[in-house]
């Protein structure tokens, strides 16, 4: 299951990572993080994506494993990927979708107990509103799987936007269910929209740290620019 895990033990998180721009470091690449807000530019191709980075230090490598660290910089794993989405499209724009109400991530067996508790009462967190949405003709759509299911801020972020006309690949990382039925769902949640969802990406979470080549041999089967 790749319900809130974690690839490292680590005993502290490096503050900053969720409501601040940032520029990360992806091997060779350069990227700019932007959490809440997107540039307005000549782009049409968006990368959104959601993550929860836990830091409950009592979890291990073999346990749980949806964080990576990079440059010490400690990352979810569909974070990650997502960054190295963005490098291959030579930097296009980014949104990382946020709650209002921060989730607590430093008890583990507790935050999956709330989230299968959310998922099982349909419960839909309040999220931080993106900009300029419009603009955009092609998104690049990330999720983790929750319980076999949609992370509850991503059904959210569904049911409050609208991607009629759109062309939406996803991605994502999993525990062992792959895309799971989250590909269908996001299908009848978006029904206006060209979902491309056989074009899609999962990585399991045990390979995220050495699947950047395979990230970025997907990108450009995309041909996307």
């Amino acid at each position: 299951m790749n319900t809130f895990s974690r690839r490292h033990f680590i005993k502290t998180v490096v503050a900053g990572l969720t409501g601040i721009c940032a520029y990360y470091c992806v091997s060779n690449h350069k990227v700019y993080a932007q959490s809440s807000s997107i540039p307005t530019n000549n782009k049409h191709i968006l990368v959104i994506y959601y993550s929860l980075p836990e830091s409950d230090s009592n979890l291990n490598e073999h346990r749980e494993n949806s964080t990576v660290t990079i440059d010490n910089q400690l990352l979810g794993n569909t974070q990650y990927m997502a960054m190295i989405i963005q490098a291959a499209l030579k930097n296009t724009d980014i949104f990382r979708i946020e709650t209002v109400t921060p989730y607590d991530t430093t008890d583990h067996a507790k935050l999956i107990e709330q989230a299968k508790n959310e998922l099982n009462n349909n419960y839909r967190p309040a999220l931080k509103q993106i900009n300029n949405l419009d603009q955009y003709d092609t998104i690049l759509f990330g999720y983790p799987i929750w319980w076999a299911d949609l992370p509850t801020p991503v059904y959210s972020f569904l049911s409050q936007n609208d991607f009629a006309g759109k062309k939406v690949i996803p991605f994502g990382t999993h525990g062992g269910s792959g895309f799971a039925n989250t590909r269908t769902t996001i299908a009848k949640l978006q029904p206006n929209a060209d979902f491309r969802g056989q074009n899609g990406l999962t990585i399991y979470r045990d390979r995220i740290d050495n699947a950047k080549n395979e990230i970025v041999d997907w990108v450009n089967q995309l041909s996307l620019v």
